[in-house]
């Protein structure tokens, strides 16, 4: 079963995209453990952007909205981690939502990496 941690800050342009993917990259290469990375932050979603995915197919947004499952929206990256990218244009969907929507997947993942906010 995963471990789920969250890395959240309310104030903007503090690092956390940055964060997220070099604690994800190293988690996986340095402690050989398989990551998934939610890019939950749903008012400024860059992690795909980061990475090289700047216009994903499926979302977590998609997810939440109901319009995907969940296995459809993780993407490899070459990063050696998973990642269900943010929309940077959606409309407002509910996130509290995303607790029920991961239940299926944590077996498959050691660590669930959730940047928010």
């Amino acid at each position: 079963m995963a471990k789920i941690i969250g890395i959240i800050s309310i104030k903007g342009g503090v690092g956390k995209t940055s964060v997220v993917s070099a604690l994800a990259a190293s988690l996986a290469r340095d402690f050989a453990k398989k990551v998934l990375v939610i890019d939950a932050n749903f008012s400024s979603p860059h992690l795909g952007i980061q990475i090289g995915l700047a216009d994903p197919e499926v979302t977590i947004h998609h997810v939440l909205d109901g319009k995907a499952n969940l296995k459809e929206a993780i993407y490899e990256t070459g990063y050696e981690f998973d990642i269900i990218p943010g929309a940077m244009i959606y409309n407002k969907i509910d996130p509290s939502r995303l607790n029920e929507k991961l239940r299926d997947i944590r077996r498959k993942y050691d660590v669930v990496l959730i940047l928010l906010i």
